[in-house]
C-alpha cells in the first residue's frame, strides 16, 4: 500500500488530516483474498486484480468543551477502478453531556471493536462503505449516577438509507433502522454484560414497482402491521413488518494486573425465530475471547473466535406448505387460517378431505381444532417442522439484503452470488434467489498483534471455514421449495482458508509505510495478494 499523511503536532488537535495511497496486485484475475479488503469500510475492491487507491480524510473540531463537542468530517476514495471512487465519509457528529449523535456517512460503528483481529461484527460492522444515517445514543459505557459504577449502560438508535445501486433485483429507497441496548455490572474487575442488537429494513419500491408500506413503530418493535393485510406480502401483517435481523450479545469484560480480557457469546436470530437469548432451539452462535497485554510488545493482543451459522433452525420451510385436495400448492402464513369455528372448518374443508382428517386423527390420537392445526399441516404434508431456513442477512422483500457496495454490512464471511459465480467455474448450480448465496458458515478465526513498541507494528489473522451454501438456494423455489437441486454446488460443504499479515513502520511522527500480504486457498478458490503503501498525517493544534 502506498500512503501519504501529514501532521502538525499540538497538545490539543483541532484539525486531523490523513492522506494515504496504496498499490495492490492479486494472483487471481477475478477474486482478491478475503482479508485484503474486508473489515476496511469498503475502501478496497474485492474483484480488481490490480488497483491503485488514494484515500484522504479530514476531521475538524468545531467545538470542544467539557460538556459538549462538535466535529465535522470528510473522506474521499479515488481508485484506478473509477466505479469504486466515491465520497466515502461526510458527517457532523458530537456529544452533549453523555449523549452522542451523528448525521451523515461516518466510518464508525460502536459495535466494531476487534474487527482487525476477528471475523468482524455480525451486525453494524466495519466491512462495507458507510451508509447515510442519523444516530443518537450513549455509544460507550456510562455509569448510572449514584450506583458507584456498578450499573453501566450503553445504547443507540440509527435511522438511514441503503444506497440505490444499479441492480434490477434491488428494492429501491430502502430505509435501514438499527439499534442496540446493553447493560453491564461494573465496579469490579469482572464485569458481566448483556446486550441486544436489532436491524430492520423497511419501505422502498420493489423491482416490479410495488410500494412497500411503512409502519415505523411496528417495524421498530418487530410486530406485524395491518398495512400489509391487503397487499401481495400479506404475511407481514402477522409476521414482523419489514426485514429483520437480531443479535443477543453477552459476555464478560475482565481487568487483571493491567491486562484486559473480553469474552463474548452471541446468538443471531431473524424475525421471531430463535429470539430467546438462552433458548435451545437456536444452535447458531459466535463465541470468542480477546486478550490485550499491557506490558507485552511483540504480542500485545490475541483473539480466538468460533462462528457457526450453519443450522438456521433447520431445513423446514418458514411456514407450512403442501398440496391440498385440489392439487394446489399452498403456503399457509400466520393469519391465513381463521380461528373462529365457522371460518376454521370452512378453510379446512376447502383444502382437505374428511379422509385426510380422520387418517391423521386415528394415527395421532389428536382431535383436529384451531389450536393444533399446525401439527396437522406439518404431519399431513410430512415435509418436516416449519420455521427454518432463516437465511441470515437475506430477505425476500429486499434482494440486496444487508449489503452496501456489494459487501456485507455484517459479517464478511458470507459470500454473495457475484462472488460465488466467480469461484464456481460453471460447476454445480445456485439459482440466485437472494444476495448471499453462501451464508451457512462454520469458521474459526485466530488473530495476533504486536510490535517493537516504537516504530514497527504487525497484525496477523487466519480463518478456517467450512461453507455450506444456503438452505434456500438448494431448493427449487427457494425458501418454500420442497425439491432439492440435484446438482447444487454446496451439496457437500467446501473448506477454505483465509490469512493476512499487515506490517506498519513509522518513519517519523507523521509518515509511515505499510505492507500487506494475504492469501486464500482451499476447495473454493486460490488467491495471493500484496499491497504496499504509505500514510501521511497532519494534525493542527488550537
Amino acid at each position: 500500500m502506498l500512503s501519504v499523511s501529514s501532521v502538525l503536532l499540538a497538545q490539543k488537535e483541532r484539525l486531523k488530516v490523513e492522506l494515504s495511497s496504496s498499490a495492490s496486485v492479486s494472483s487471481n484475475s477475478e477474486l482478491n483474498p478475503l482479508w485484503s479488503y474486508s473489515n476496511q469500510w469498503g475502501i478496497y475492491s474485492q474483484y480488481e486484480q490490480a488497483e491503485l487507491v488514494v484515500h484522504g480524510k479530514a476531521k475538524y473540531d468545531l467545538l470542544d468543551k467539557d460538556s459538549v463537542d462538535l466535529q465535522v468530517g470528510l473522506g474521499v476514495v479515488g481508485s484506478t477502478n473509477f466505479d469504486h471512487s466515491m465520497i466515502h465519509e461526510a458527517y457532523l457528529k458530537g456529544r452533549f453531556y453523555m449523549i452522542d449523535f451523528t448525521v451523515g456517512m461516518e466510518a464508525f460503528s460502536p459495535l466494531a471493536k476487534y474487527d482487525d483481529l476477528t471475523s468482524g461484527s455480525y451486525l453494524m460492522s466495519s466491512n462495507a462503505r458507510p451508509t447515510p444515517r442519523i444516530g443518537v445514543g450513549i455509544f460507550d459505557w456510562w455509569s448510572i449516577p449514584y450506583t458507584f459504577d456498578w450499573l453501566q449502560i450503553k445504547g443507540g438508535c440509527y435511522l438511514g438509507m441503503l444506497f440505490d445501486e444499479d441492480n434490477p433485483k434491488y428494492t429501491k429507497d430502502v430505509i435501514l433502522h438499527e439499534k442496540f441496548a446493553y447493560g453491564r455490572l461494573g465496579g469490579w474487575y469482572v464485569k458481566p454484560y448483556l446486550g441486544l442488537v436489532h436491524s430492520v429494513m423497511m419501505g422502498g419500491t420493489s423491482p416490479d414497482g410495488e410500494d412497500i408500506p411503512i409502519d415505523f413503530w411496528a417495524s421498530f418493535l418487530g410486530k406485524g402491521s395491518e398495512k400489509f393485510r391487503d397487499t401481495s406480502i400479506r404475511g407481514e401483517a402477522t409476521n414482523a413488518a419489514g426485514g429483520h435481523q437480531g443479535l443477543w450479545d453477552m459476555g464478560l469484560d475482565v481487568d487483571f494486573v493491567g491486562n484486559k480480557m473480553h469474552f463474548y457469546y452471541q446468538r443471531m436470530f431473524k424475525d421471531n425465530g430463535g429470539t430467546k437469548p438462552f433458548g435451545t432451539l437456536n444452535k447458531d452462535h459466535i463465541m470468542g475471547i480477546h486478550v490485550s497485554f499491557n506490558d507485552s510488545k511483540w504480542l500485545s493482543a490475541i483473539s480466538l473466535e468460533w462462528m457457526r451459522t450453519s443450522d438456521q433452525l433447520g431445513d423446514g420451510t418458514p411456514d407450512p406448505i403442501g398440496y391440498d385436495k385440489n392439487g394446489n400448492l399452498i403456503a399457509v402464513y400466520p393469519g391465513d387460517v381463521p380461528l373462529d369455528d365457522n371460518g376454521f372448518w370452512k378453510w379446512i374443508n376447502s383444502h382437505f378431505t374428511q379422509a385426510d382428517i380422520e387418517a391423521w386423527e386415528n394415527e395421532t390420537g389428536w382431535i383436529l381444532n384451531q389450536w393444533c392445526y399446525l401439527k396437522f399441516l406439518r404431519e399431513h404434508w410430512d415435509n418436516g417442522p416449519h420455521g427454518g431456513r432463516k437465511n441470515y442477512l437475506n430477505n425476500g422483500l429486499y434482494y440486496q439484503g444487508w449489503s452496501a457496495g456489494g459487501l456485507s454490512i455484517g459479517t464478511p464471511l458470507f459470500h454473495s452470488y457475484t462472488t460465488q459465480v466467480k469461484y464456481m467455474n460453471g460447476e454445480g448450480k445456485t439459482p440466485n434467489y437472494a444476495f448471499f448465496t453462501n451464508n451457512r458458515v462454520d469458521a474459526i478465526t485466530v488473530g495476533l498483534s504486536g510490535g517493537d513498541g516504537n516504530r514497527l507494528s504487525y497484525r496477523l489473522k487466519y480463518t478456517f471455514s467450512k461453507n455450506h451454501g444456503s438452505l434456500c438456494e438448494k431448493y427449487e423455489g427457494g425458501a418454500f421449495g420442497l425439491h432439492r437441486f440435484e446438482d447444487y454446488f454446496y451439496t457437500t460443504s467446501k473448506k477454505e482458508h483465509y490469512i493476512v499479515i499487515n506490517a506498519d513502520y513509522k518513519l517519523s511522527e507523521s509518515l509511515s509505510i505499510n505492507a500487506m500480504l494475504s492469501a486464500d486457498w482451499g476447495e473454493l478458490y486460490d488467491a495471493v495478494a500484496l499491497r504496499i503503501g504509505a500514510k501521511y498525517n497532519i494534525r493542527v493544534k488550537r
